[in-house]
């Protein structure tokens, strides 16, 4: 069965790539049930210092580019892992060439970072569709539990929509 369907899950872990809990498995074993259906599914991580060298053979490098956020500028590198489900990684090594995927004191901003960068990168990507990111990140505030950081946008093949996109996610960051 073939539709043309197509998802980009975002998500701050991805088994086999790396994986603290339940958000790693899920994000590990979804896209492939939705392959099987016919959905054209990718993946977006993290390329967190503490993934196996191993994990990333084969890894091609696509492109790089720089993140504006409201107080600094951050470089983006974009890596693609390429088979029946691409696996897209986001390298910045300020943000995640570090021990560790959570419980840093600059979580809020790792993960702000994260999800403009993936917004800028639908513009190297050759995905464009009517489809719904939905950011789920799960990390450790230094003085809270849990926190939880979700925000949904929504696009169309028309490119001035991004720009929107990228405001309403500026609203939720």
């Amino acid at each position: 069965m073939q539709n043309n369907l197509k998802v980009l899950l975002v998500a701050s872990e991805a088994a086999p790539f790396i994986k603290s809990g339940g958000l790693g498995d899920v994000i590990g074993s979804l896209p492939k049930a939705l392959r099987a259906k016919g959905v054209d599914v990718r993946v977006v991580i993290p390329r967190y210092l503490s993934i196996k060298n191993e994990a990333m053979y084969g890894v091609e490098f696509l492109g790089e580019f720089d993140v504006h956020l409201q107080w600094r500028v951050q470089t983006a590198k974009i890596l693609v892992k390429k088979g029946d489900v691409p696996i897209y990684f986001i390298e910045n090594n300020n943000y995640f060439g570090r021990g560790g995927m959570y419980g840093h004191g600059d979580d809020n901003e790792r993960f702000g970072f994260y999800c403009k960068a993936v917004l800028d990168m639908l513009a190297m990507l050759d995905f464009y569709a009517i489809f719904s990111l939905v950011f789920a990140l799960t990390f450790s505030a230094p003085s809270t539990a849990t926190s939880v950081m979700m925000c949904s946008v929504s696009f169309t093949p028309i490119s001035s929509t991004v720009t929107t996109g990228r405001q309403a996610l500026s609203a939720c960051i």
